[in-house]
């Protein structure tokens, strides 16, 4: 059997259609890829928060009562930015709070926000927030 050979005006009506398809192929290719790089660090970013949340809660209640180590707020602070490695620092917002006072019995609240800015605008257009709240019982 004999193949015979592609006519010209066949071959000139396709010419462009791998430089077509391939560009397509690479825009969805980059547009899944961004966007599972962007997932992956939205949920880095929830985890540490709640897992700093919940260490600086407890740190706080295990450090509530022992003087000279009292702790205040700026070391709950420093505590929380110490336990985020990979956040950026001005975007992270710690509140703990001590009701009704830094004493046993009492409950230290630690709140954290921390917001998210995209790389890639296209797909949220803005900043969203993560936040996470931990608490826990003064016991010493």
């Amino acid at each position: 059997m004999l193949l015979r050979p592609i006519s010209s005006k066949r071959r000139r009506g396709q010419k462009g259609s791998s430089l077509l398809e391939g560009a397509l192929a690479l825009l969805a290719f980059l547009t899944m890829t961004f966007g599972l790089i962007e997932a992956s660090m939205a949920i880095y970013a929830f985890n540490t928060v709640a897992y700093g949340a919940g260490a600086a809660a407890r740190a706080a209640a295990l450090h509530g009562t022992t003087a000279p180590t009292i702790w205040a707020t700026a070391d709950v602070q420093n505590y929380v930015n110490n336990q985020s490695p990979g956040l950026i620092r001005s975007r992270l917002r710690t509140t703990p709070t001590w009701t009704p006072n830094n004493t046993v019995g009492s409950v230290v609240k630690v709140n954290i926000q921390y917001d998210v800015v995209p790389l890639v605008h296209m797909v949220f257009g803005r900043t969203f927030t993560i936040s996470s709240t931990a608490q826990m019982t003064i016991t010493q």
